[in-house]
């Protein structure tokens, strides 16, 4: 019989699974389920008491975008929940012993990748690393999970979701499930005021919308939520507004393909079968499409500057210009004229590569020296992958998540890797702790980089999409 554990928080007893140094807490609600009347409306926070819920099972995802399979969407409805996993070192019950009042920092995942479109909270990333915490520095920590809305469930666009205040609700699920670890994580044995939060992909660009998001106010009951964030691979995402042409054309084509025609045709979606709903939120581009990363559900401003919005030909021009036309200066990098299956393919890939990762990353860390000069930021460029012999692709994007969190290897990457996420995650400083091979300066101060090779690190001084930047 597997060993169980509990946890006593204000909506009812958890039931979780004890494991020999860790325990897992899978699928505890904190919103009502998003369906009916509240499809597209902002999250509404868990009105009723659960009792005692058994948490040990295999949590549900919320329904998923193109590229997933619809088979048995209707089960994935009622999944606005999070999940926690404990690093448990004395084997004893977490609840009933004094570690539970221990000052634990807590990395909380509320940004999972998938454009956005299609994923669910991880739970991979907790598992690989918290014992690997405790092998590495002797360090405890909490990870947190949670689940939220994406794909046109959550990041439906167009002028009618905008009037009604429904936009950009896959982002609000994520703010409410940081509350619910800020009301919570105490139980589980956790600090509330030492939350970090991460993502990968679309989630690191929603980690950089939860510091944007409300103005900059991250707070809640007049303290923080988090208080430092890892981003891997992504940043602010140039999107248009909410009510912009491209975006009401994409709610007006899933309208039209659900048949909800007419004035009510935000109430005809809403109503609409969860699987018939699918098939019409699927009838628009993806990210394996023609128009790649021109996604059709993405987080979007509601308000405020625009920069470059409905950008000229001539101001179009003048930005491909800054990236050369050879076949081997395009992406992938480093490998010739390898890649190029059409005639400026490469070119493409680079410049579509910097507008969604490289270039936002600089343009940001840019803004964060600028607007918040004592925010200090460190951010490093992966090469670990590179191999010129072998003639391979090189460390492409997603390529982090498999080195870091893959717990078969021991390489230099991963160790390495895993010792500045650690040292940050409990001191926020990643040179801060054990293991610190190079010294990272933080990037305002000469903008360096972090550089991680194979067997080694060192430091780069930042010359990426130099002239787009400048641009």
């Amino acid at each position: 019989m597997t060993a169980t554990v509990s946890v006593t928080i204000s909506s009812g007893t958890i039931i979780g699974t004890a494991g020999e140094t860790v325990d897992t807490f899978n699928g505890i609600p904190y919103a009502d389920a998003p369906i009916g009347n509240l499809r597209f409306r902002p999250p509404v926070k868990l009105s009723r008491h659960l009792g005692t819920f058994d948490a040990t099972g295999k949590p549900l995802s919320c329904p998923q975008g193109p590229v997933v399979t619809l088979t048995g969407l209707s089960n994935f409805t009622d999944a606005l929940s999070a999940g926690g996993i404990v690093n448990d070192p004395s084997g004893e019950d977490e609840a009933s012993t004094s570690a539970r009042k221990e000052s634990r920092p807590a990395l909380a995942s509320p940004c999972y990748s998938g454009s956005l479109a299609a994923a669910f909270s991880p739970a991979a990333p907790g598992v690989t690393t918290l014992p690997s915490s405790l092998r590495l520095a002797c360090f405890i920590f909490i990870f947190v999970a949670v689940n939220y809305r994406v794909a046109a469930w959550g990041f439906m666009p167009g002028k009618e979701i905008l009037a009604e205040g429904s936009g950009n609700t896959g982002l609000l699920d994520q703010r409410m499930g940081l509350e619910w670890v800020a009301d919570n994580i105490w139980a589980f044995g956790g600090d509330p005021g030492k939350v970090t939060i991460w993502g990968q992909s679309s989630g690191s660009i929603s980690v950089f919308e939860q510091l944007v998001l409300f103005n900059g106010d991250a707070s809640y009951n007049g303290k923080p939520l988090f208080r430092g964030t890892i981003m891997n691979s992504g940043s602010a995402t140039p999107t248009d507004p909410l009510d912009s042409d491209k975006a009401q054309a994409i709610y007006d084509a899933v309208a039209t393909s659900a048949g909800c025609l007419g004035n009510n045709s935000l109430l005809c979606l809403r109503i609409l079968d969860n699987n018939a709903f699918a098939v019409a939120a699927d009838s628009v581009s993806d990210r394996i499409s023609y128009s790649s990363l021109a996604l059709s559900y993405l987080a979007r401003p509601d308000a405020g500057r625009q920069d470059f919005h409905d950008a000229d030909e001539g101001q179009i021009t003048k930005l491909v210009n800054t990236y050369s036309s050879e076949s081997r200066d395009g992406s992938p990098h480093h490998t010739g004229i390898r890649f190029e299956s059409y005639l400026g393919k490469k070119r493409i890939a680079a410049i579509l590569g910097d507008i969604v990762f490289n270039l936002v990353r600089r343009i940001s860390l840019q803004t964060f020296a600028s607007v918040t000069p004592t925010l200090p930021t460190w951010s490093y460029f992966s090469s670990y992958k590179y191999d010129p012999v072998m003639g391979q692709i090189g460390t492409y994007h997603g390529s982090d998540i498999r080195v870091l969190f893959n717990d078969s290897n021991d390489k230099y990457p991963k160790i390495s890797g895993r010792t500045y996420y650690i040292n940050f995650l409990h001191n926020l400083d990643p040179n801060n702790g054990s293991n610190v091979d190079v010294f990272r300066p933080q990037w305002k101060y000469g903008k360096q980089l972090l550089h991680c090779n194979a067997n080694s690190n060192g430091l780069l001084v930042e010359n990426i999409a130099a002239q787009a930047t400048l641009f």
